[in-house]
């Protein structure tokens, strides 16, 4: 019995032209190789003057540094956005957040590198000769000042609120509660504005101011003026104090009063309007304070101290008050 074989050559022909079509392709594996980015070698900083500092290993273009957006920043879970970078050579770099940090809170510092640019055109971390750093992610050191303590102030009773010369105060203010006085109904007299601030009256309308400091020293300069009218004429009436207060360092901090030691004498024209209600007497003093214990515009947490701008009226007592 015969048995009929077909031909098989046709398929094999195709699939051997098939496969050499195969080996002509470009490998898309062997093509030109794709941009890639360098690793960024610190994994610390720290936070220390309210800022984020860290040493970098690269060249940085101060004319084109990353974005602010490229740093993903969160102080306990919360984000606390950068609002500057600034660059010291091309070694060492500072960022400023939104908000200050405290010791004790967790710090996460993510830079997020935008798309690989390897040339020195894009904005970005990058080595001298244009490769980029990778994105990276900080270990972050929070030397941060100790968080302020948080106090609540229980309501004001308005009828026990009025201020007193004759016990030292709890604190220290930072503001005044009050800044207005009334001219006093028996003359000499005192003009109470605050618990450590008012004005004296002599019998002879001279005026003086009284600070009471403990914590804070320095020296104040004032100035007290009034516009007023004598018969028929307007007047203007200013008058300068020599600085008063004192900017000794002592071991102790105690309450003490300072004050000026001449007084500015008041016209009588001037007075009599102040007791009428047709006019006020207006001062305004500067105060750059210190430290009474170290002399130096810093508390002891080392926090700066601010000079203050002081303000004060005085005026007719109103009937009610009588």
């Amino acid at each position: 019995m015969f048995t009929t074989h077909r031909s098989r050559t046709p398929r094999a022909i195709a699939a051997f032209v098939l496969s050499i079509g195969l080996l002509a392709i470009p490998n898309p594996i062997t093509g030109t190789p794709r941009a890639s980015a360098a690793t960024f070698s610190n994994t610390t900083g720290t936070y220390i003057n309210e800022k984020i500092s860290w040493i970098c290993a690269c060249s940085v273009d101060a004319t084109k540094p990353p974005a602010l957006s490229s740093f993903d920043v969160k102080v306990d879970g919360v984000s606390n956005p950068a609002t500057a970078l600034t660059i010291f050579g091309s070694a060492v770099m500072d960022l400023t957040l939104t908000s200050p940090v405290y010791s004790g809170s967790v710090i996460t510092f993510t830079y997020n590198a935008p798309a690989v640019d390897n040339t020195l055109a894009n904005n970005a971390f990058q080595r001298s000769n244009g490769e980029d750093y990778a994105s990276f992610t900080l270990t972050i050191t929070n030397m941060g000042r100790p968080r302020p303590v948080t106090t609540t102030t229980a309501p004001l009773n308005v009828g026990s609120a009025t201020p007193s010369w004759d016990t030292d105060p709890v604190t220290e203010a930072e503001t005044d509660a009050f800044t207005e006085g009334f001219w006093p109904s028996v003359i000499p007299g005192n003009i109470i504005i605050t618990d450590q601030f008012g004005f004296t009256v002599d019998k002879k309308n001279g005026i003086k101011p009284k600070i009471r400091m403990k914590d804070y020293a320095g020296k104040i300069k004032m100035t007290i003026s009034a516009t007023y009218k004598d018969g028929a004429k307007t007047k203007k009436y200013k008058c300068t104090y020599a600085p008063f207060g004192s900017t000794k360092k002592v071991k102790t901090a105690k309450w003490k009063w300072y004050t000026p030691k001449k007084a500015c004498i008041l016209p009588k024209a001037l007075v009599t309007a102040i007791q009428t209600g047709k006019t006020t007497l207006n001062a305004k003093g500067a105060w750059p304070r210190i430290w009474v214990t170290s002399g130096k515009k810093a508390r002891p947490d080392k926090t700066k101290i601010k000079a203050r701008t002081l303000k004060y009226t005085v005026r007719a007592k109103p009937a009610a008050a009588q």
